[in-house]
């Protein structure tokens, strides 16, 4: 191997190495991150229908409410 071929081999494990150790250090993050997410969503879901059911059953008769 010549010296380029040494340099560019040992930048990409390198590279791998930080890659690899990158995520395995963020995972926990990502994972709480995620969980955040999928409970903020529920959140929401759950409060629209809950205040459209309630739009609808306060709406006046003959209106066509949802």
């Amino acid at each position: 191997m010549d010296t380029a071929s040494i340099q560019n081999d040992t930048h990409r494990k390198l590279s791998q190495y930080g890659q690899d150790t990158a995520t395995e250090t963020a995972a926990p993050t990502i994972s709480k991150i995620q969980k955040e997410e999928e409970r903020r969503k529920k959140f929401h879901k759950d409060l629209f229908f809950s205040t459209e059911s309630s739009a609808a059953a306060s709406a006046p008769p003959g209106l066509n409410a949802r």
